[in-house]
Formats: C-alpha cells, structure tokens, sequence
C-alpha cells in the first residue's frame, strides 16, 4: 500500500499531501470523473465538466461554514491540499462532498453505490491472548481502488495517527492514533429525508473521524465530538480504545444511539441500524444496476449475519487470525455482492484493517483480503 508521512500543522500536512500526490490526484480526476460510476451519478443531461463544477460548489456552499466553524483544523488541511495539488479549493471540498451526496435518500437506492464495509470487534475474554482486536472491511465503489493511501500523520498539536484515505481527501474513513484509539466508519444511508435523518449541509463523517482521531483518546471523548456538530448522512462509527472501551455510534443528521459491545465479549456491525432501527431502509426497497434489482438491505443484512456467526464461533479463542479469516469469508461460495469479502458488480473490498489498539498495531491491505497480503504500518 502506498503510505505517506505527513507532519506539522494541519495547513502543513495538506501542503505535503497535495504535493506528494499531485500527479496522480491529476490521473485519479480524469479516471474517476469520466467513469461510467461518475457519470451515471451526475444529471444524466449535465456535461462532466459542468458536473465537476457543480460538485464543487455543492461542497463549498453545503460544508465550508461548518468546517470552518466544529473542525477549523480539517478546513486548514483541505486548503493546503489544494495548495500542494495546485488546484481549486472548491474541488477539494466537491471530492469530501461526495460521500454526502451518495448518501441522499431520494436518489442513492437506484444509483450504482455499493452498500459499503464490514466490522468486527473481539475483547478480553473473547480473545486468545486477552488483547483488543478490531477488524473492518473498507468497500466502495471499485473505480476508487487505485487512489487509495496510507497515511502516517504527526501533527504539531493534536496525536499520531494512521489512517487510511484516496488521494486528494482530508478526511479518513478508519484509522488508529498514538493514543490506544481505533476509529472505522460504515456508511448508514437512512430512510427518512431532511431534516430528521439527512441533510445536505453540516460537516462530512470522514472529517469527523479524522478530527477525532487528532484530538481524542476515549471512546467518550468520540461520541461527545460526533455528536455535538451538524452532522450530514447517516453513519455507524466503530469506536474502541485501548481499555477496552468499544461501541458503535449509530448517526443521521439529527439522531445518535450508541450500541455498546459487551464486556470481553464480540459484535459484529455492516450498514444497518441495530439502535435506531426505524432509520433503516424498508426490506421493498430495490437497489437496481445493470440487470441486478434485490432489496437494498440484502448485503448488509446478509454479511453482518455470517459476519456475527464467525465471531461468535470463535468466542474465546479470537486471533488476528481468526479476523483474517473473517474478513476474506465468502461464506462457502463464489464471492459477490453480499460476501464479506465484497466482489460486486459496482463495488469491492478496496481495503481491509485489523487493529489492535493496545499495542498500537495497525495491518492493512490494499485490495480484497483474499487477494494480498496485511502489511504492517507503523507510526
């Protein structure tokens, strides 16, 4: 996996970022926005220079005032990505809008998303060795696979963290810092529209998760951060710190539940709301793309079931093995749409992160587990 190091200030680090991968943030662009993934999402009339215009201004005119105002640090970092990138700072803020806009419930259930990632939790007595052991799926749309990274950040005034994110982002959908602290974040599209469970203003989770994982060392500290800001799409934000502390902080724009891991114990999480059940999207609700037309909620339900039964299997006897195991599981057939190991007509498995807290221990891979190697990043 392709890793970078970033340190000093927020502006600093976006400066790195951008002019460390400025060549190819240029090839992700012409990649990602001419894709038939892009083209399909944006209005079907719009030209795609139009629609990468209007993108941007969405980003700018729905997020840049609350950025600017809850996490001014990720505002400083996005500029300077920008900066080193040499491009426009609306773009920077239309590619972190993006995960907002996929997650509008009025348009996003016929559109060709991938219903997005995997969790798992093993603690203290359900482990072999008594550790902590977190491990996440990333799945997203498979044109993103190329333009993912590996990021060790040392700030001059928050901690340590690595984190994993695509070329020209801020923000970061899981990491670990120098704290004990793991964070990975599931997508939760909701049901209800704004303002009640989504909204098209507030600040974007991947920026959360990222602000969290500079300023925060508990659990605690996570849940009182996300939800004291305006929040956007829903999310299910997996959360453990190394005593051993662990939920899942179930969000939409205007709700939060916390679903807590037993003491010692295992949970398994994917897409769907445990606590805040009436978020979830109906069972009727077809997700449709190139000939495929199943109820929406199929993936998640399916792989949080064989994601639970392993776990649980295992009680007691948990290794970074058995989090492996899991997370390549193709539950005994050919890998699709509703696998753990996602290989699906519109997304995949980009990335996949087992984590162990306590001892600062972060594997990841850089493609479908099934397919490469974990590899061990260190601060």
């Amino acid at each position: 996996m392709l890793t970078i190091t970033l340190e000093g200030s927020a502006r600093e680090r976006g400066v790195s970022q951008g002019a460390q991968l400025k060549d190819r943030i240029q090839a992700a662009k012409k990649s990602v926005f001419y894709s038939r993934v892009f083209k399909e999402m944006k209005p079907k009339l719009a030209p795609v220079p139009l629609a990468i215009w209007g993108l941007s201004k969405m980003g700018k005119n729905r997020t840049k005032e609350y950025i600017e105002k809850y996490i001014p640090r990720q505002h400083e970092k996005m500029i300077g990505i920008a900066e080193g990138a040499g491009e426009k700072v609306d773009l920077v803020y239309g590619m972190n809008y993006v995960e907002i806009m996929a997650g509008n419930p009025k348009n996003s259930y016929a559109k060709p998303l991938v219903q997005a990632c995997t969790m798992v939790f093993a603690l203290g007595k359900s482990t072999a060795d008594g550790s902590i052991i977190y491990g996440r799926n990333y799945d997203f749309p498979q044109i993103l696979q190329p333009y993912q990274m590996a990021r060790v950040e040392k700030p001059t005034d928050g901690y340590k963290n690595i984190n994993l994110s695509q070329y020209p982002t801020a923000g970061t959908h899981v990491g670990l810092n120098d704290k004990g602290l793991a964070i990975g974040y599931n997508y939760g599209r909701s049901w209800k529209t704004d303002p009640l469970d989504y909204s098209p203003r507030g600040v974007p989770t991947m920026l959360i998760v990222q602000e969290a994982l500079e300023t925060c060392k508990t659990v605690q500290e996570v849940v009182d951060l996300a939800t004291k800001m305006p929040r956007t799409n829903g999310a299910h934000l997996g959360i453990v710190d190394e005593s051993g502390d662990a939920c899942v902080l179930e969000t939409t724009a205007t709700r939060h539940a916390v679903r807590k891991v037993p003491e010692g114990g295992v949970m398994a999480h994917s897409n769907m709301y445990h606590v805040i059940t009436d978020a979830n999207v109906p069972d009727d609700v077809m997700w449709k793309f190139t000939g495929l037309r199943v109820p929406y909620t199929k993936s998640p339900k399916e792989r949080v079931a064989r994601a639970a039964e392993l776990i649980e299997g295992a009680r007691g006897k948990v290794s970074v093995d058995t989090i492996k195991s899991i997370l390549t599981d193709h539950a005994g057939r050919e890998p699709d749409d509703f696998t753990i190991c996602t290989h699906g007509l519109t997304g995949a498995t980009l990335a996949s992160v087992i984590i162990k807290p306590k001892e600062l221990g972060f594997w990841a891979t850089d493609n479908q587990p099934c397919k490469t190697k974990y590899e061990k990043i260190s601060f």
